[in-house]
């Protein structure tokens, strides 16, 4: 309830940003090296400093949308780890609760899974695995943190 609790949440949520962009980058390009550079690229904009320490919801946001992405990318290279399926659904959810804007990604998504099914790279039923976890969370998150907790 106090700034400082708003702000320190704020600053916790940058630096894991960096942490899970790093992850990112060992997932597309193999390499340290090469992984390092979009935590690079990021320590260097500005803008990041100043909404890491103002307290806005945009770091949380774009926190869960990494994390989103960051086991999409992982179904995508290993399509057996069901776990992956709901923690995508479970942080795409989490990104549309703090802000509407995260629902860009779900046609990325649901292009990606239907093209690999019918590239039969995966199954129908583990497709509509990913359907289920991609689309049941949202409204489930979306509505205990408004309409159950009471949060306006």
């Amino acid at each position: 309830d106090t700034p400082f609790g708003a702000r320190m949440l704020t600053a916790l949520s940058s630096s894991l940003n960096i942490v899970v962009l790093f992850g990112l980058g060992r997932l597309l390009f193999k390499k340290t090296a090469f992984a390092l550079l979009p935590p690079l690229f990021l320590l260097t904009d500005l803008l990041f400093y100043v909404q890491a320490r103002i307290g806005m919801v945009d770091q949380f946001l774009t926190l869960f949308m990494l994390l989103s992405f960051y086991y999409f990318l992982k179904i995508l290279d290993d399509t057996s780890a069901l776990r992956s399926y709901f923690l995508v659904g479970f942080y795409f959810g989490l990104a549309v609760a703090i802000k509407s804007v995260a629902i860009a990604l779900l046609p990325l998504y649901l292009f990606f899974i239907t093209k690999n099914i019918f590239q039969k790279q995966i199954s129908i039923r583990r497709g509509f695995c990913f359907y289920g976890a991609l689309i049941l969370p949202s409204p489930l998150i979306f509505w205990f943190s408004y309409g159950l907790l009471g949060f306006s």
